[in-house]
């Protein structure tokens, strides 16, 4: 998909695996200091395809929209509207256990549906740590550290020192960076292992953190 096509018309049809995916208002800019436009938002994630797809494959996605830009209100999505959503999409059917009704989650294996996603004006996605082979088993216990009012080199410091934890114990672990302050540290249990049994092990994890890092 060329982005000068996309970007200098409004309402735009393209053609990705096979797929028509219709593209609107993008025109619209999305990050108002740099004038990026909705297009160009929309032309990105296809260009990166070979790269993000791998990690997104099969698994059931929370969408979080920003229909007016960067700055404006934003939702989450979890359930996709069958009846209005086009037929080629991929979805996979989840029983919610909070309200006992039935999630259509979108999942996105290809370029037409990381083009559709981001004309939803889903600039951040959200994959399950599970795919959908084995959605009770996740492929990763993540550490979530999200600070509030701190410096972010303190961010850093309980980053290190979970990290020289878990070599102690012999666990591997990887960090990344999430959102403007966080960070995120994976630790691959190759979905050997439930959700319930991961809560347990992050919290044990947790707890052996907030002890000895406060020595």
């Amino acid at each position: 998909m060329e982005q000068e096509t996309q970007t200098r018309k409004k309402d735009v049809t393209v053609k990705l695996n096979g797929h028509p995916v219709q593209l609107t208002n993008q025109e619209k800019i999305y990050w108002p200091e740099d004038e990026i436009t909705k297009g160009e938002l929309v032309a990105y994630y296809p260009e990166v395809a070979d790269v993000l797809l791998p990690h997104l494959k099969d698994r059931p996605l929370s969408l979080h929209r920003f229909p007016n830009g960067i700055n404006g209100v934003s939702f989450y999505q979890k359930d996709l509207d069958l009846k209005t959503s086009p037929d080629w999409l991929k979805t996979v059917p989840i029983l919610a256990s909070s309200t006992g009704k039935v999630v259509d989650y979108l999942v996105c294996n290809n370029a037409a549906t990381l083009a559709y996603m981001a004309n939803l004006g889903c600039i951040e996605l959200n994959p399950w740590l599970s795919r959908t082979s084995k959605l009770d088993n996740p492929d990763y216990i993540v550490l979530d550290l999200d600070p509030e009012g701190i410096s972010f080199k303190y961010v850093i410091e309980t980053a290190l020192c979970i990290h020289e934890i878990l070599e102690e114990m012999e666990v591997k672990s990887y960090v990344k960076t999430s959102g403007s302050s966080g960070i995120h540290i994976y630790i691959p249990v190759a979905a050997k292992y439930e959700y319930e049994v991961c809560r347990f092990l992050r919290s044990m994890w947790l707890r052996k953190r907030t002890h000895e890092c406060q020595r």
